[in-house]
């Protein structure tokens, strides 16, 4: 599975910029969602080269955990704190900035069921600083390192979760709920 099976597209509302990118995997979506309340998965779905260092993260998924990492924007290194504001556990949360590169950003992370399995689906509203130029530059500079980011997460997040469900003996499958934790955890 490669990036031909990652979609992402762009549009614009406004002066916002909406980013939404999908995955489908094969697993049931409580699964998926799952991967997600796993105290590490933000640092796991941080590629490597991105120049992120996470200084805070939370040790669960819930409304009001904050995760602060310091990131590379050109020549600086910017503080990004990040709030969820919202979340319906099994199947969605919502991550917005509370500090950081953009005048706002807000980050829906939703699984659906689907015939294959799971849809992963990421949609990102967020508004470039420094007016008409941010808007000249955001799409020769953000766009595709946004890309390559979510491009990673859904790989990592696909490679990490089919390889548990995989392995989760036939009679766990029939009767795992969401309080199933595969990882451990």
């Amino acid at each position: 599975m490669g990036n031909d099976d990652i979609h992402i597209r762009f549009d614009t509302e406004g002066h916002f910029v909406r980013l939404v990118c999908e995955s489908v995997i094969a697993a049931p979506p409580r699964i998926v969602f799952a991967f997600f309340e796993r105290p590490e998965a933000f640092d796991l779905l941080v590629p490597p080269d991105a120049g992120i260092d996470t200084l805070e993260a939370p040790d669960s998924l819930r409304i009001g955990a904050r995760t602060t990492i310091r990131v590379q924007v050109g020549p600086l290194r910017v503080r990004w704190v990040a709030e969820i504001t919202a979340l319906e556990p099994g199947r969605s949360f919502v991550d917005e900035q509370r500090e950081g590169p953009f005048r706002a950003w807000i980050h829906r992370h939703e699984v659906i069921e689907c015939p294959q399995g799971a849809t992963l689906r990421d949609e990102i509203r967020y508004l470039p600083r420094f007016g008409v130029f941010g808007r000249i530059f955001e799409p020769h500079l953000v766009r595709p390192r946004l890309s390559r980011m979510l491009t990673h997460r859904h790989e990592v997040t696909r490679s990490a979760v089919v390889q548990m469900w995989r392995q989760t003996p036939i009679h766990m499958r029939a009767v795992s709920d969401g309080n199933l934790r595969p990882w451990g955890g």
